[in-house]
């Protein structure tokens, strides 16, 4: 199910794990990609108080989000690849 605005951060989390091992699929890194998105956008920087305060970086998230983004360009374009068929060419 694709994520919507409407999606939850339940719903998002679960889409991120669900496609995280998406390394040789084109579906599955496609959705780990706007997993990756909806992520940057829900996820805080920091949080706490003063003496209890966690960061987060979101720069780990890119880079996870940059690779698979990477993978669906290329797996895309050789997927649309036409190759000519030079079966009894020299007939």
């Amino acid at each position: 199910m694709p994520l919507t605005s409407a999606s939850t951060f339940a719903e998002v989390k679960a889409a991120y794990l669900d496609n995280a091992a998406w390394e040789g699929n084109v579906a599955k890194a496609t959705a780990f990609v706007q997993a990756c998105r909806f992520l940057l956008l829900l996820l805080p920087s920091q949080t706490g108080r003063a003496s209890a305060m966690t960061q987060f970086r979101p720069e780990l998230i890119k880079d996870e989000m940059e690779r698979a983004s990477a993978y669906v360009a290329c797996a895309g374009s050789v997927a649309n690849n036409v190759h000519p068929n030079f079966t009894n060419f020299r007939d």
